[in-house]
């Protein structure tokens, strides 16, 4: 036994031997170096051998042989081994890495393993100053478990590995990941024309998330500004083009979570919600019924917030009447666009006039037109499009009218171009319907489509020119479908296909039960001609016949024709051979007949034999 550390002298003695023996170290990896020897007399005029080793063992030479080995050159060699006992303190064998890294909500293995001389290894486990309960493995290694990690579980985590020689520990730290979260940003920032406005996102996560300033809601945009765990965005000079909506995104290695929107607005004068409106032009048309009421809705942009003024042709109108009411201006976009809603009450014939609204803030004012009309028409559809989707089946589509009332549906109307002079209609009702799927064309016809759209004061005309489409041709492969006969209707047709089927289903039965009774007939003859035997007389004999009846009346004359053979039998059916000279012959059945075995059959044998050469 020896103790890790401790220089060891290691003494080897030979015995007597001519010429002196040569004595080397050597484990099993390498030798040993650095031997002192001492040479003494023996016995007979021999020379004795003493050699003397050191060695430090470690922890690690635990079990390590050192071999002793002499020769004096004669073709002899004697050896002996010494093992060495370390006696050591727990040393690690393995510990875990550094940092550990782990997704919140899951669950984390911790294992650590240190030998000791002698044993037995104990584990204890700490968070900070905090112990934790672990367990040790039957193969003398420690575990620590953790359930369901949170994020108060993260930190410098100690394991300390004890025996009764002593004790040796190590430290590691548990990281817990976890998503993008907590994205800041303002809702809403105002800037002045030509100056610059800076907004700040900011996020937090483990890993720490990068944070994008874009300016479309979808991930596809221009970025626009970034960093880590927060990001400047800065608009410089800003114009009323630089107003709407920014949005800030912030992701890592867990998770992206939905962006954050931001509204950034320059101050502008009012001008139309709408681009392609100019100033006085008519903004828009609004329909209503006398008697009912009417809705005029002013759109514009603006910052700061506009005010409205509504002017008929008989003047301003103000908001204290029955007449009219004007509604609370609204933000619509959270941006910048303003709406004011104008409401005639009780509608005459007289309010169906033009109406004019006057958006105004500190910057400017601007001008919009309304009409108030009673109801029309509502306005034709357009952008028909027809789509041939097999040789059979066509998509329409199409947009919504340009001015007017709502439809309440839509008609489409088609049919080919040559032979058909009546149209196929279509109704669909609805007014959010833009498309439509029409099957049971003819393939390779030529088809002409138009819509027309429509509501409770009528409808307007069919779009023109319609649509030509011309139908692919059926191929090969296509199921026939077979077409009843046009003029009968669908109840008589299904009554003669039952009918039909019916009879034949009779004819079958019909023709097994013939089948079945001429079976049983041939069976029947057959059965009869097997279990009679006649005796034939000979002509002599026949010559020799008195023939009489119970009431003497003679019979009729009869030809006397061949006797049968006596005992003819066959299996299957009843032969009957001829005789010459007025004697009974005996015939013997063929070979191979059924009823009097030929010759026995045999079966091929086969033999085998095995032969096993070596």
């Amino acid at each position: 036994n020896v103790e890790a550390g401790q220089v060891v002298k290691i003494t080897c003695k030979t015995s007597s031997s001519v010429p002196a023996s040569i004595v080397t170290w050597h484990t099993r990896a390498h030798l040993l170096g650095d031997p002192s020897v001492k040479h003494s007399p023996g016995l007979y005029g021999g020379t004795i051998t003493e050699s003397k080793v050191k060695v430090r063992p470690e922890a690690e030479d635990n079990g390590l042989v050192v071999v002793c080995e002499a020769e004096n050159g004669l073709g002899v060699t004697v050896s002996t081994n010494i093992t060495l006992n370390v006696l050591h303190g727990p040393v690690w064998l393995f510990t875990p890495s550094g940092m550990l890294n782990v997704l919140e909500g899951g669950d984390l293995t911790i294992t650590a393993e240190a030998m000791a001389n002698p044993g037995p290894v104990t584990y204890t486990w700490q968070r900070g100053t905090v112990t934790l309960v672990g367990k040790e493995e039957e193969a003398g290694s420690g575990q620590l478990r953790l359930r369901r990690v949170g994020r108060h579980m993260a930190g410098t985590y100690t394991v300390t590995a004890s025996s009764s020689r002593g004790s040796v520990n190590a430290s590691f730290i548990v990281d817990v990941q976890y998503g993008a979260e907590n994205i800041t940003a303002p809702k809403r920032v105002l800037v002045d024309q030509n100056d610059t406005a800076t907004v700040l996102c900011s996020a937090s996560g483990n890993p720490t998330p990068n944070v994008t300033w874009s300016r479309d809601s979808d991930d596809t945009s221009v970025v626009l500004s970034w960093g880590v765990g927060e990001a400047y965005l800065q608009v410089e000079w800003s114009t009323p083009s630089d107003t709407g909506i920014y949005y800030c995104r912030a992701s890592n290695l867990v998770s992206s979570p939905p962006s954050v929107a931001t509204a950034i607005v320059v101050t502008q004068a009012p001008t139309s919600a709408s681009s392609l409106l100019e100033e006085e032009e008519v903004a828009g048309r609004s329909w209503a019924v006398v008697g009912g009421n009417g809705l005029l809705d002013c759109r514009v942009k603006a910052s700061p917030r506009p005010t409205f003024e509504w002017i008929a042709e008989d003047g301003p109108i103000t908001d204290n009447n029955r007449k009219y009411d004007i509604h609370v201006p609204q933000l619509m976009d959270s941006v910048a666009e303003w709406s004011s809603v104008l409401e005639i009450r009780s509608v005459t014939a007289g309010d169906f006039t033009s109406y004019t609204c006057v958006a105004t803030n500190p910057l400017g004012s601007y001008t919009l037109n309304y009409t108030l009309s009673p109801p029309t028409h509502p306005g034709t559809p357009l952008s028909l499009n027809v789509t041939a989707v097999s040789d059979t089946t066509v998509e329409v589509r199409w947009s919504d009218f340009t001015v007017g009332p709502r439809p309440a549906g839509y008609t489409i109307r088609y049919r080919t171009t040559t032979g058909q002079r009546h149209y196929e209609l279509v109704d669909i009702p609805g007014t959010n319907i833009t498309s439509l799927v029409i099957e049971e064309l003819k393939p390779g016809a030529e088809y002409s489509f138009s819509i027309q759209s429509y509501n409770e004061q009528g409808r307007v005309y069919h779009t023109s020119p319609p649509v030509v489409v011309i139908m692919s041709e059926a191929e090969d492969d296509v199921v026939v479908v077979e077409e009843r006969p046009k003029g009968i209707s669908f109840i008589v047709f299904l009554l003669i296909a039952v009918t039909g089927g019916v009879l034949i289903v009779l004819n079958i039965i019909g023709v097994l039960c013939f089948l079945r009774r001429r079976s049983y007939f041939q069976e029947f003859a057959a059965s009869s001609c097997k279990s009679s035997a006649y005796e034939v007389p000979s002509p002599s004999q026949v010559d020799n016949l008195s023939l009489s009846s119970s009431d003497d009346i003679p019979p009729p004359d009869y030809e006397v024709t061949p006797p049968l053979l006596v005992h003819q039998q066959v299996m299957g059916s009843c032969r009957v051979g001829s005789f010459g000279g007025g004697s009974l012959q005996d015939l013997s059945l063929p070979s191979g007949s059924r009823g009097t075995p030929s010759l026995a059959r045999s079966s091929p044998v086969v033999t085998s034999s095995s032969t096993i050469s070596n």
